[in-house]
Order: C-alpha cells, then sequence, then structure tokens
C-alpha cells in the first residue's frame, strides 16, 4: 500500500540578489567571535543562499487544499475538563437558563 503525502514547494525566481544575500549572512552570524567557527558557518550558510534571498517573496505551493472542517467533526485530540458533579450540576442549570432566556440555542 502506498500513501501519498503533500508537499511543499517553493516558487521563487530563479535569481539570486548576493549582494543582499552576503549581507543577511554577515548580519547573522557576526555575534561568533571564534573565526573558525565563524568561517565554517558562513559556508554553511552560503550553501543555503536560496534561503536567505528575501528581495523578493516566498510563494508557497502546496498540493492538499486547505480547509478547516466546522461540521459534525470531532477535534484530533482533546482531554476531557475535569469538574466535580457539583461544577457540572450548576453548569447545567447555567445552559438551561441561558437557554429560557434565548441567549444561546440549541
Amino acid at each position: 500500500e502506498q500513501t501519498n503525502i503533500p508537499t511543499l514547494s517553493l516558487k521563487k525566481t530563479s535569481t539570486i540578489n548576493h549582494p543582499l544575500v552576503n549581507a543577511h549572512i554577515s548580519t547573522l552570524i557576526q555575534h561568533i567571535a571564534n573565526s573558525e567557527q565563524h568561517e565554517k558557518v558562513k559556508i554553511v550558510l552560503l550553501q543555503n543562499t536560496k534561503l536567505f534571498d528575501i528581495s523578493k517573496p516566498t510563494i508557497a505551493l502546496t498540493l492538499k487544499p486547505h480547509e478547516i472542517k466546522t461540521l459534525d467533526h470531532s477535534p484530533s485530540v482533546s482531554k476531557p475538563y475535569y469538574s466535580t458533579l457539583l461544577k457540572q450540576e450548576e453548569m447545567y442549570k447555567i445552559t438551561q437558563e441561558l437557554l429560557y432566556f434565548g441567549l444561546i440555542c440549541s
């Protein structure tokens, strides 16, 4: 059995604004005092220059449509709210009163 997992792809122009990227990376690593570590981190970040080019917006393309299920769907995870029997009875009375006065509907 094969399962298809929706993936996220990023649509961005192929041209990279290298001066902007270099300036951005330099700002990010300026706090690294050790020169050896500074250079190693800089090399790693420069290998991923696309991630640091903020000159043009990145558009995320997803394969799965965005949806929020609001009808007849229970939450994926929910813990029961602990309440004493006395509190439950009081909440029931309050709810019935709100229903009676038309402030809420069932």
